[in-house]
C-alpha cells in the first residue's frame, strides 16, 4: 500500500532585534551589544534612530498591504490611502512601542539578557545592513545610515514582524474567498489520480510534467515544490524508488504569530478530509506532559514544545493518509 503523508507542522520563530555602532554597521552592532551587557539603556538607544524606524516600517508595511492583496491595483484604490495609512500608523506605533519596551527591558538585564548575546551573522557594505542573530534560529536584517560620522539604526524589520500587518476588512473578504476557491480545490474529486495529478508507480519525469512551477529542491529520491494548497503555504514532497513513485505530501509552513492557529489549520485540513474521504481509521490527540492539558489557550504552544501531538489517518483503496501537526521547534 502506497503512503499519502500531510504534516501539518508548527514552526515557531520568536522575535529578537538587536543593534551597534560607529566605524560600519558591523562595528556599531558590537558597541550595543556591550552597551547591553553593561545594562547602559541611554547608551544602547543612541545608536537607534527611532523616527527613521517608524518611518521604514510603516513603508515596508504599506508595501507588504498592496502585495498580498489578491488584486492588489484594484483592490488597495478601493481601501483608500487614508483607510490603510490610518491602520498601518495604529499597527506601527503600537509594534514599535512594543519593541521599545522589549529592548529597554532586556538591556536593564545586562549580561543576562538577550542583547548581551547578539551575534553578526554577515554585512552587507553594498546597502549597509547587518544580518543579526541571538539563539540558535533567530535572525534579522538590520539597516543602519550614517549620520554625522555615527551610524545609526533605521531598519529592523523581518517576516516574524510582517506578520502583525493589520489585514482590512476588504482584504478579510477577498483572502476568505481565495481561500475558500483554493480548499473547494483541494477536497475536488482526484479522478483517477492518487495524489494531485500524478499516480503511483510515475517516473521523475512523468511527476515533473504535471506540475506547473520549478522544483525549489531535487536530489536522486526526492523531489520539492512550493505552492499554495487549501489556503496555506505549503512544500509539496515527491519520493521516488528506482525512479517510480512511492510517496508524497505536503509540509505545511504557514506563518502564525498565534500558536493556536496551527490548530485551527490542523482542524480545517482535517474537517476537509472528513468531507473527501469520511471518518478517519485512526484520530488521536496525545499528550506528553500535562503541564498545559488544562490550559487550552495554551495548547498551540504545547504543541510547538513537543508535549501535545495531532494525529488522524484515512485509508482508500490504493493509498493510506496521514495528517498530523507536531512542533519541531525544540
Amino acid at each position: 500500500m502506497k503512503i499519502l503523508t500531510l504534516i501539518a507542522t508548527s514552526i515557531f520563530t520568536g522575535v529578537l532585534m538587536l543593534a551597534c555602532s560607529a566605524n560600519s554597521p558591523k562595528s556599531t552592532v558590537e558597541k550595543m551589544r556591550k552597551e547591553a551587557c553593561e545594562g547602559n539603556v541611554a547608551g544602547f538607544f543612541s545608536y537607534i534612530d527611532k523616527p527613521a524606524v517608524n518611518s521604514n516600517f510603516k513603508e515596508s508595511a504599506q508595501n507588504y498591504m498592496k502585495e498580498n492583496t489578491p488584486d492588489p491595483q484594484n483592490q488597495w484604490e478601493a481601501l483608500g490611502q487614508s483607510l490603510g495609512d490610518s491602520l498601518v500608523d495604529t499597527m506601527v506605533n503600537t509594534l514599535t512601542d512594543s519593541i521599545w519596551t522589549f529592548f529597554e527591558n532586556d538591556v536593564k538585564s545586562g549580561k543576562s539578557g538577550n542583547l548581551c548575546k547578539l551575534m553578526v551573522v554577515s554585512e552587507k557594505k553594498d546597502n549597509n545592513t547587518v544580518t543579526v542573530k541571538i539563539g540558535p534560529t533567530n535572525e534579522m536584517v538590520w539597516g543602519f545610515r550614517e549620520d554625522q560620522n555615527k551610524w545609526m539604526l533605521v531598519s529592523l524589520l523581518n517576516d516574524e514582524m510582517m506578520k502583525n500587518v493589520p489585514e482590512t476588512e476588504e482584504q478579510k473578504k477577498i483572502t476568505e474567498k481565495a481561500k475558500e476557491e483554493s480548499m473547494q480545490e483541494f477536497v475536488e474529486d482526484d479522478g483517477d489520480y492518487d495524489f494531485r495529478k500524478t499516480r503511483w508507480g510515475m517516473s521523475r519525469d512523468e511527476v515533473k510534467k504535471r506540475e506547473k512551477s520549478a522544483p525549489k529542491a531535487e536530489s536522486e529520491g526526492e523531489i520539492d515544490y512550493s505552492d499554495r494548497v487549501a489556503g496555506l503555504n505549503a512544500t509539496v514532497g515527491y519520493v521516488f524508488i528506482d525512479n517510480k513513485l512511492v510517496s508524497c505530501g505536503y509540509l505545511f509552513d504557514e506563518p502564525h504569530s498565534n500558536k493556536n492557529q496551527y490548530i485551527s489549520d490542523y482542524e480545517t485540513l482535517k474537517n476537509a478530509f472528513i468531507k473527501k474521504y469520511g471518518q478517519p481509521a485512526d484520530d488521536q490527540t496525545i499528550w506528553k506532559g500535562d503541564l498545559y492539558r488544562d490550559r487550552p489557550d495554551d495548547y498551540g504552544f504545547a504543541v510547538s514544545l513537543g508535549d501535545l501531538t495531532y494525529y488522524a489517518t484515512w485509508e482508500t483503496p490504493k493509498t493510506e493518509i496521514t495528517l498530523s501537526l507536531r512542533g519541531d521547534n525544540y
